[in-house]
């Protein structure tokens, strides 16, 4: 029997500039990628309330199974960590990218974005909400999208929020990447904020979450009190 030597698979083949890949374990897939901030992201978006993929660190025995002791301390030397999750599509349910839902939707002559929020006006305005509070600067059109019914073919939903590892940059101006307009990803959080009222007061009891400096941390709490208010 021929071995193939290309697999064409969005669960297999993971794009992405991160080094990633995945493990099988008795109760699934395990996507195991670089990128400490995934930690993080997960804890303030938990305690915001928002939909979004868990991670957590690696542990050895499965990092053993594709690093070598050289790599390892590399990652551990230049400050980074191996994170994983488990994979959140099945045989039934797909994620489409709102890459490939804005070609179906321009095909038809579609506004993508209007037919975005149509699908869930919530979890659109929760993702401009986590993305200036995390001051994530990589929701591009393949870091974000919808499930799909395989058998129907019919959208169901957003998929969580996923992919955060370029997450708590220090750059301030940071331009949405999921509105029609060209704003700021603090514009598109007010203009979410002042329809959603989401409660961030969780915050305010957290402690620095891991791989966060303290100042990072002190910049995610001024972001989201730049937002929190009531009479924005």
């Amino acid at each position: 029997m021929q071995m193939k030597k290309e697999i064409h698979t969005p669960e297999l083949t993971t794009l992405g500039a991160s080094a990633k890949g995945w493990i099988r374990h008795s109760d699934g897939l395990y996507l195991h990628k670089v990128g400490k901030y995934e930690i993080p992201a997960s804890r303030v978006l938990s305690a915001l309330d928002i939909r979004h993929i868990s991670y957590q660190v690696s542990d050895n025995e499965d990092i053993d199974l594709y690093l070598s002791e050289e790599r390892k301390q590399w990652i551990a030397g230049v400050g980074e960590a191996i994170v994983n999750s488990k994979l959140f599509t099945t045989e039934d349910i797909a994620m489409v990218t709102f890459e490939e839902f804005k070609i179906f939707c321009e095909a038809y002559e579609l506004n993508p974005f209007e037919e975005a929020v149509k699908i869930d006006r919530t979890a659109y305005l929760q993702m401009q909400i986590a993305d200036y509070i995390l001051n994530n600067n990589d929701r591009h059109e393949q870091n974000w999208g919808f499930f799909m019914d395989n058998e129907s073919g019919k959208i169901i939903g957003y998929c969580p929020l996923f992919d955060h590892d370029h997450a708590f940059s220090d750059y301030s101006g940071v331009l949405s990447q999921t509105t029609e307009k060209d704003i700021t990803l603090f514009d598109a959080a007010v203009n979410a904020q002042r329809e959603l009222r989401t409660d961030i007061s969780e915050l305010n009891s957290m402690k620095c979450p891991e791989f966060l400096t303290e100042e990072q941390w002190e910049q995610l709490l001024e972001r989201a009190g730049m937002i929190g208010g009531q009479d924005i």
